[in-house]
């Protein structure tokens, strides 16, 4: 199923599969739920689950509610800190905007040092 949406001006599109729905000539089979496949489903996948908060976070951004956006963009930076640490930092850097723009009325969790505390909480990259 595949539903298109307007949001802020913005053309937003999102496709939606059924539960047990096969990859199959996509060549994968990570959240069929097949035996074998790594993660259950794309729920369990802490990628897919940072990616979806990455995007939760952009949209509150298209929406102008950067507390919101902050809050998002940090929750997908801990969840993709554990795969993808490249990925974490660079989702950081779009927290510390949306800090930013809060400045000195960000809610509790969403300031620059919220934002700060999760970038040290990162491991380093290697190399």
């Amino acid at each position: 199923m595949v539903a298109c949406r307007r949001l802020a001006g913005h053309h937003v599109v999102l496709v939606v599969r059924r539960p047990g729905h096969h990859a199959g000539s996509r060549g994968g089979h990570a959240g069929t739920g097949t035996p074998g496949s790594r993660f259950a489903s794309y729920h369990e996948d802490p990628r897919h689950a940072g990616l979806a908060r990455r995007a939760a976070g952009r949209i509150h951004h298209a929406q102008r509610q950067p507390a919101e956006a902050t809050r998002d963009l940090l929750a997908a930076a801990a969840l993709l800190g554990a795969v993808d640490v490249r990925l974490a930092r660079d989702t950081l850097i779009e927290a510390a905007v949306e800090a930013q723009i809060n400045g000195q009325f960000a809610p509790d969790g969403a300031t620059r040092a919220d934002v700060a505390r999760a970038a040290q909480a990162l491991p380093l990259t290697p190399g």
